[in-house]
Protein backbone atom coordinates (compact mmCIF):
# COMPACT_ATOMS: atom_id res chain seq x y z
CA UNK A 1 0.00 0.00 0.00
CA UNK A 2 2.86 2.42 0.84
CA UNK A 3 4.36 1.78 -2.60
CA UNK A 4 1.11 2.81 -4.24
CA UNK A 5 0.99 6.06 -2.25
CA UNK A 6 4.58 6.97 -3.21
CA UNK A 7 3.82 6.32 -6.85
CA UNK A 8 0.65 8.38 -6.69
CA UNK A 9 2.55 11.20 -4.97
CA UNK A 10 5.17 11.10 -7.73
CA UNK A 11 2.51 11.27 -10.39
CA UNK A 12 0.86 14.16 -8.56
CA UNK A 13 4.14 16.08 -8.50
CA UNK A 14 4.58 15.54 -12.23
CA UNK A 15 1.00 16.58 -12.83
CA UNK A 16 1.65 19.80 -10.91
CA UNK A 17 4.60 20.53 -13.16
CA UNK A 18 7.40 19.74 -10.72
CA UNK A 19 10.65 19.19 -12.59
CA UNK A 20 11.97 15.67 -12.21
CA UNK A 21 15.73 15.37 -11.86
CA UNK A 22 17.30 13.55 -14.79
CA UNK A 23 18.68 10.10 -14.24
CA UNK A 24 22.52 9.93 -14.13
CA UNK A 25 22.62 8.35 -17.60
CA UNK A 26 20.68 11.33 -18.95
CA UNK A 27 23.51 13.62 -17.83
CA UNK A 28 26.02 12.17 -20.25
CA UNK A 29 28.36 9.22 -20.03
CA UNK A 30 28.32 6.43 -17.46
CA UNK A 31 30.17 6.97 -14.16
CA UNK A 32 33.34 5.24 -15.41
CA UNK A 33 34.71 3.51 -18.47
CA UNK A 34 35.75 4.48 -22.00
CA UNK A 35 34.16 7.65 -23.33
CA UNK A 36 31.72 6.99 -26.18
CA UNK A 37 32.09 9.76 -28.75
CA UNK A 38 29.06 11.28 -30.43
CA UNK A 39 29.04 12.42 -34.06
CA UNK A 40 25.33 12.96 -34.73
CA UNK A 41 24.83 16.63 -35.63
CA UNK A 42 21.65 16.78 -33.56
CA UNK A 43 23.15 15.37 -30.36
CA UNK A 44 23.44 17.58 -27.30
CA UNK A 45 27.21 16.98 -27.10
CA UNK A 46 27.80 18.04 -30.72
CA UNK A 47 25.65 21.15 -30.31
CA UNK A 48 27.59 22.08 -27.17
CA UNK A 49 30.90 21.46 -28.96
CA UNK A 50 29.89 23.72 -31.84
CA UNK A 51 29.31 26.47 -29.28
CA UNK A 52 32.70 25.85 -27.65
CA UNK A 53 34.48 25.75 -31.04
CA UNK A 54 32.93 28.87 -32.58
CA UNK A 55 36.30 30.57 -33.19
CA UNK A 56 37.93 27.44 -34.65
CA UNK A 57 34.98 26.77 -36.96
CA UNK A 58 35.02 30.39 -38.20
CA UNK A 59 38.79 30.24 -38.76
CA UNK A 60 38.48 27.02 -40.77
CA UNK A 61 35.83 28.63 -42.98
CA UNK A 62 37.97 31.76 -43.50
CA UNK A 63 40.87 29.50 -44.52
CA UNK A 64 38.63 27.81 -47.07
CA UNK A 65 38.76 24.47 -45.31
CA UNK A 66 35.94 22.00 -45.16
CA UNK A 67 33.81 21.85 -42.03
CA UNK A 68 35.89 21.28 -38.90
CA UNK A 69 35.73 17.56 -38.10
CA UNK A 70 35.26 16.60 -34.45
CA UNK A 71 33.59 14.21 -32.04
CA UNK A 72 32.23 15.14 -28.64
CA UNK A 73 31.01 13.65 -25.36
CA UNK A 74 29.44 15.05 -22.22
CA UNK A 75 30.72 13.54 -18.96
CA UNK A 76 29.89 14.69 -15.44
CA UNK A 77 33.37 14.37 -13.94
CA UNK A 78 32.68 16.24 -10.69
CA UNK A 79 29.12 14.97 -10.06
CA UNK A 80 27.61 18.48 -10.04
CA UNK A 81 24.88 17.43 -12.51
CA UNK A 82 26.40 19.81 -15.12
CA UNK A 83 28.40 17.59 -17.49
CA UNK A 84 31.81 18.66 -18.71
CA UNK A 85 32.46 18.55 -22.46
CA UNK A 86 35.17 16.51 -24.18
CA UNK A 87 35.93 17.41 -27.80
CA UNK A 88 38.23 15.45 -30.10
CA UNK A 89 39.26 17.51 -33.13
CA UNK A 90 39.86 15.25 -36.12
CA UNK A 91 40.92 17.73 -38.81
CA UNK A 92 44.30 17.09 -40.45
CA UNK A 93 45.84 20.14 -38.80
CA UNK A 94 44.67 18.94 -35.35
CA UNK A 95 46.23 15.46 -35.58
CA UNK A 96 49.81 14.31 -35.37
CA UNK A 97 51.83 11.23 -34.55
CA UNK A 98 50.67 11.24 -30.89
CA UNK A 99 46.97 11.59 -31.69
CA UNK A 100 44.49 14.38 -32.27
CA UNK A 101 43.74 17.49 -30.24
CA UNK A 102 41.57 16.46 -27.29
CA UNK A 103 39.99 19.24 -25.23
CA UNK A 104 38.15 19.31 -21.93
CA UNK A 105 35.69 22.14 -21.22
CA UNK A 106 33.83 22.99 -18.02
CA UNK A 107 30.33 24.53 -18.21
CA UNK A 108 30.18 28.07 -16.89
CA UNK A 109 26.81 29.75 -17.25
CA UNK A 110 25.74 29.42 -20.86
CA UNK A 111 29.25 28.81 -22.23
CA UNK A 112 32.11 26.34 -21.87
CA UNK A 113 35.56 27.25 -20.50
CA UNK A 114 38.63 25.34 -21.73
CA UNK A 115 40.38 23.42 -18.91
CA UNK A 116 42.84 21.10 -20.68
CA UNK A 117 44.19 20.10 -24.07
CA UNK A 118 46.03 16.87 -24.87
CA UNK A 119 47.15 14.86 -27.89
CA UNK A 120 45.21 11.60 -27.74
CA UNK A 121 42.58 9.52 -29.49
CA UNK A 122 40.68 8.06 -26.54
CA UNK A 123 39.96 8.80 -22.90
CA UNK A 124 38.72 6.58 -20.09
CA UNK A 125 36.97 7.91 -17.00
CA UNK A 126 38.21 6.08 -13.91
CA UNK A 127 36.43 5.20 -10.65
CA UNK A 128 39.17 6.93 -8.63
CA UNK A 129 38.79 10.60 -7.71
CA UNK A 130 41.06 13.53 -6.93
CA UNK A 131 39.70 16.75 -5.46
CA UNK A 132 36.13 15.54 -6.05
CA UNK A 133 36.65 14.95 -9.80
CA UNK A 134 37.04 11.57 -11.44
CA UNK A 135 40.53 10.73 -12.67
CA UNK A 136 40.96 10.15 -16.39
CA UNK A 137 43.36 8.02 -18.42
CA UNK A 138 44.34 8.83 -21.98
CA UNK A 139 45.11 6.17 -24.57
CA UNK A 140 48.79 7.00 -23.98
CA UNK A 141 48.39 5.26 -20.58
CA UNK A 142 48.95 8.49 -18.63
CA UNK A 143 46.52 9.09 -15.75
CA UNK A 144 45.47 12.67 -15.04
CA UNK A 145 44.14 13.91 -11.70
CA UNK A 146 42.21 17.07 -10.84
CA UNK A 147 44.41 19.69 -9.13
CA UNK A 148 41.66 22.16 -8.30
CA UNK A 149 42.15 24.13 -11.54
CA UNK A 150 42.91 21.53 -14.22
CA UNK A 151 43.93 17.94 -14.82
CA UNK A 152 47.63 17.12 -14.42
CA UNK A 153 49.68 13.90 -14.49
Amino acid sequence: MAMLHRRQAGLALLALGAAALPAPAALGQPASGPVAWETDAGSEAIRAARGALVAEIAEARRAGQAELAFRAARVDLNQDRRPELLVLLEADQACGTRGCNLRLYRPEGSRFVLLNTWDAMAVTVLHSRSGGWQDIRLDTGQVYRWTGRLYAP
